[in-house]
């Protein structure tokens, strides 16, 4: 029996190393995640900002073909309302790209308790789980602003379809009572 109270079978060895990598793959997956969810808000964004300018430069074309060019009732509120959908979906893909809240961090007081001379000595294991604990709720806190990011991105490019269909909705109607 080893001195941690644990029986060790025949060459075995303790888990910890694989929990830590296990937990970094995890970290790094979490960090991929952010970094996509990001981009496709960044695509948001761009994506939105082309269609607004577009829905203008239509109506500017469409106004400038006759000297009185009236909008027809329907097409008013379409008009209106998509511009507004892609501003709301712009300013949810510069949320997704914002830091939300800090993530937390490595646990500052507990590495300086690793640092002392008594730590320093103590077995591996000891460290490596402290460490590990630390890694653990900063996967914990990245997991879930991921998770929040694609609940933001979801409706960021759900907002971008409506203001689509509404910019969709204004030129079938001008087009159709033009």
């Amino acid at each position: 029996m080893s001195r941690e109270g644990r029986d060790d079978g025949p060459g075995e060895s303790p888990s910890g190393p694989e929990v830590v990598k296990l937990i970094e793959k995890l970290l790094e997956d979490e960090r991929a995640n952010k970094a996509s969810a990001q981009s496709r808000g960044l695509a948001v964004i761009s994506t939105s900002g082309t269609l607004a300018t577009l829905l203008l430069a239509f109506a500017a074309l469409a106004t400038r073909s006759r000297s009185t060019f009236a909008l027809h009732p329907d097409s008013k509120i379409p008009l209106v309302l998509a511009p507004v959908l892609f501003v709301v979906a712009s300013v949810l893909g510069l949320i997704i790209n914002t830091h939300l809240r800090r993530t937390v961090g490595l646990n500052y007081p507990e590495l300086h308790k690793i640092l002392t001379e008594k730590a320093w000595n103590a077995p591996t294991v000891k460290v490596i789980r402290l460490l590990a604990e630390d890694q653990a709720k900063i996967l914990d806190d990245a997991h879930n602003l991921n998770a929040v990011r694609a609940k933001l991105l979801t409706w960021a490019i759900g907002v971008e379809i409506a203001g689509i269909a509404c910019a969709a909705w204004a030129v079938i109607s001008i087009v159709v009572h033009g």
